[in-house]
């Protein structure tokens, strides 16, 4: 049981502390908006992990790994990524310690629960690893002992990285603040082309990966 959960938190790991569009808005909101924020964004990202874990283990999550499937959410992300990466470039740096409402916190949430789930690298990390799931969790007691791994790997890795940027804050400015923003979107934006160049490549069948 304890080797299974120990699995399964690195795998966590594995799919929430690899740079990306997650961990770039993450980073770049917790600075400007707050902890908060940042905890929101990340808790909507862990929540499209457990749901993509929970499709992979009744076998749901192969077929959106089919081609034409698969070449939609690539676009779909893409485009997703493309907006985050516009508001990194219009965004003016703010206090932090501004009070964010309620609905701009669920906002957050549902902000990062949509740019994973859209995640096509994310999907396939999912798809790839079946076979392991399929060996570990035979029984409900083994799928409740890989979530909870899954689920503790990604938080803690989003709550450290939110302690972090939280108690750095301090030694940045709003000019650095403001270069944050700019290269932010820059780094999006790039994210942002290669998922649509990588969608086109699916949508006329190549490159496609195979699932393991």
């Amino acid at each position: 049981m304890f080797k299974t959960f120990l699995y399964f938190t690195l795998l966590g790991w594995g799919a929430a502390i690899p740079i990306g569009p997650v961990n770039m808005e993450i980073t770049r909101r917790n600075l400007q908006l707050g902890t908060l924020v940042g905890l929101a964004l990340g808790f909507g990202a862990c929540i499209a992990d457990l749901v993509y874990l929970t499709l992979m283990s009744v076998g749901i999550l192969q077929m959106f790994t089919t081609p034409k499937l698969l070449c939609a959410i690539q676009i779909v992300g893409s485009f997703i990524i493309f907006y985050f990466a516009y508001k990194c470039f219009i965004n003016k740096p703010s206090s932090a310690n501004n009070k964010m409402p309620p609905k701009s916190i669920i906002r957050n949430i549902i902000d990062g629960f949509v740019v994973t789930f859209f995640n096509a690298f994310n999907l396939m990390f999912w798809a790839s690893i079946s076979a392991q799931l399929s060996a570990f969790t035979q029984t409900h007691h083994g799928i409740l002992t890989a979530g909870s791994g899954v689920m503790f790997g990604t938080v803690s890795w989003m709550v450290s990285l939110n302690l972090v940027l939280h108690f750095t804050r301090h030694k940045i400015n709003n000019n650095m603040i403001r270069w944050l923003n700019i290269i932010g979107g820059v780094i999006l934006t790039l994210f942002g082309l290669y998922g649509l160049a990588r969608g086109i490549q699916f949508l006329y069948g190549v490159g496609l990966p195979t699932p393991h």
